[in-house]
């Protein structure tokens, strides 16, 4: 007599000797650190990362985002970014033309002269000692000495900057309000307005080569360039939600985030785009992803988002046998 096995999956399907799962590929970070919004997560290998927000929150992982460590800024002003130009090397920007600096990790951060009151909302370093960062009323400053000296330069814009990203040591993009996009090749030196063909605020800017860029911003905004700026082309983004964030783990396999816990996702360098499920309502400010399928995703009340998977549902191979 033959046995029949009844097998019961939550929330899961059968398909091919293949459990498929109806759950969202992306999970939260549980408990979380802390309930401040996290406005920025960047990782500099697929082992060290840090986050920023509001509340001057810093936080930091040493084991690919398992566990996040509260450290003390030494400020109260809302953080919007942070860049590391090496393991031990860091920086946070935010409010009130903050600049904060690490130089073991993140044990302790200093608080640098910035000479601007302005918000500064985004912060990118090329190496050990350039760096620069915008913010608004088109504020943009640069360093050459590892931020021991910030140096205003001149955009040519009084909108707000949101963004600010480099390929090279030399050439730079900032984006902001009212569809400003801007374009530097000589280092800072002189930035020049790109046409963007809208007039919806820019959020974020992200290119995987001197030629392939995307833009996204408010109202499920996405541009992007195969010629390096001299042409943005709107892309289906399949969402009206803010996009705030981009970014490409390769050159075809892109990454945005927004708000309503919006992740959508494209593989073809950007050119059309899939909604990811992300399980939560949460606004989601910025992500980052290590590799092709290890990705982070940060934003209101502090939650973190984690996938192993490229943001896809999860699979699980199983064989079932029939006793006869």
């Amino acid at each position: 007599m033959g046995k029949k096995i009844f097998l019961f999956f939550s929330c899961l399907s059968l398909i091919n000797g293949w459990i498929y799962s109806q759950s969202s590929g992306w999970s939260i970070v549980d408990p979380l650190p802390i309930a401040n919004t996290l406005h920025c997560i960047k990782f500099f290998n697929e082992n060290i990362g840090y986050a920023v927000g509001d509340n001057g929150t810093i936080l930091n992982t040493l084991d690919k985002g398992l566990e996040w460590t509260v450290q003390n800024s030494g400020v109260t002003e809302v953080l919007n970014s942070v860049s590391f130009a090496n393991v031990y090397t860091g920086y946070a920007v935010g409010a009130d033309g903050t600049i904060l600096k690490t130089i073991d990790g993140g044990d302790n951060w200093i608080t640098q002269i910035s000479g601007t009151s302005y918000a500064l909302t985004s912060v990118c370093f090329i190496d050990a000692f350039t760096g620069f960062a915008v913010g608004i009323y088109g504020t943009i400053l640069k360093t050459t000495d590892g931020g021991q000296n910030w140096t205003a330069q001149i955009s040519g814009t009084i909108n707000d900057l949101s963004a600010v990203h480099f390929i090279t040591i030399n050439t730079g993009y900032a984006v902001g309000v009212s569809g400003t996009i801007l374009k530097t090749p000589n280092g800072g030196i002189n930035w020049k307005t790109q046409i963007s063909g809208t007039t919806y605020q820019l959020s974020a800017v992200y290119f995987t080569d001197e030629n392939m860029g995307c833009i996204v911003g408010n109202y499920g905004t996405i541009l992007k360039t195969n010629n390096g700026g001299k042409n943005w082309i709107f892309q289906n983004s399949v969402t009206n939600s803010w996009l705030t964030a981009v970014y490409f783990p390769n050159v075809n396999i892109g990454y945005a985030v927004g708000i309503g816990g919006t992740i959508i996702k494209s593989n073809d360098m950007g050119s059309s785009w899939i909604e990811q499920k992300s399980g939560f309502e949460n606004g989601l400010y910025s992500l980052f992803f290590n590799n092709f399928e290890m990705g982070f995703a940060v934003g209101e009340n502090g939650i973190i988002l984690k996938t192993e998977t490229g943001g896809q549902k999860p699979y699980i191979n199983i064989n079932i046998e029939y006793d006869n």
